[in-house]
């Protein structure tokens, strides 16, 4: 752990979760206490798939050093807006709740954050953490260096658009599930997700409107945020829970255990008693729109 030991207050584990969230930030400098947070990020993972994600800027209060504007190409201009580190840490907080908390060198990033949230939050962070970093050095000891960039470089990983929270958070996440593969037995890595786009004269005519959606459970390589916001530029609101009675749901298909749910039970008490919802795999909805000629990917 090294010179950040003192503004860490969780514990590592080694356990490899297949729930988590991935984080990186962007400073100014080296030092918790002298220098500054200028981005965070957080992508949040249910069974090994994004659900989820956190970015901000931060307004340090300060010029940004000339070779920090050169790495990660954050400019003094696109932080004049931004909130400032105590509403961007309670954001932070606030997102992460209490979820194992993956990241590359972590303990750097938890120091800068940790140090802001006492000061301005009078709070800490004591969430379990992996690093990344460290598991590489065990792993992949021939690499010879433990940077992040030359470890997805040997896994094959895209690295465009390093040095940038979200883009690093990503790099993180692929470096970790490459590991977990080499770590956990029986352990494949999840399928890609997938995004779509939904096609410009489609939206124009709007065929969802009026329909109310409901997702539930783990999507197969569908990334949720996606699909939400497919179905909302087709016309349709999305619920967030079974009480708003929606008309169409769509089953996320890895976690079986949504089928034993309350709110799974719901629907299908709903149904019986004649409500017209339509129920779906996510597979067999999405096949659906690219059918219809809704979306392509």
């Amino acid at each position: 752990m090294g010179r950040y030991e003192e503004y860490i207050k969780g514990g590592a584990t080694n356990e490899f979760p297949d729930d988590y969230v991935v984080i990186d930030i962007e400073t100014t400098g080296l030092n918790p206490v002298k220098d500054h947070i200028i981005e965070i990020s957080a992508l949040r993972y249910r069974a090994n798939r994004k659900v989820d994600e956190f970015v901000t800027l931060v307004a340090p209060g300060v010029t940004i050093p000339d070779f920090i504007t050169r790495l990660t190409g954050i400019t003094d201009d696109m932080l004049q807006k931004a909130p400032n580190v105590a509403e961007a840490a309670g954001a932070f907080m606030d997102y992460i709740g209490d979820d194992i908390i993956v990241g590359y060198n972590v303990t750097f990033d938890l120091a800068f954050l940790n140090e802001a949230v006492s000061v301005h939050l009078l709070k800490n962070i004591f969430n379990k953490y992996i690093d990344v970093m460290q598991i590489a050095m065990d792993k992949l000891p021939f690499l010879g260096r433990a940077k992040q960039t030359v470890v997805a470089k040997y896994f094959g990983l895209n690295t465009e658009g390093s040095h940038r929270a979200f883009t690093d958070c990503e790099i993180c996440n692929g470096c970790y599930q490459k590991l977990k593969e080499l770590s956990v037995p029986l352990y494949s890595m999840p399928v890609k997700q997938v995004l779509l786009e939904v096609l410009p004269n489609v939206q124009a005519n709007k065929p969802f409107l009026g329909k109310k959606f409901l997702f539930m459970g783990c999507l197969y390589k569908w990334y949720i945020k996606n699909l939400i916001d497919v179905v909302e530029k087709l016309g349709s609101t999305v619920c967030s829970d079974v009480s708003s009675l929606p008309d169409i749901v769509v089953v996320g298909t890895v976690d079986q255990a949504v089928l034993e749910s309350k709110e799974f039970l719901s629907i299908i008490e709903l149904k019986k008693s004649g409500r017209k919802i339509a129920l779906l795999k996510d597979g067999s909805f999405v096949k659906g729109l690219i059918d219809r000629g809704f979306v392509s990917n």
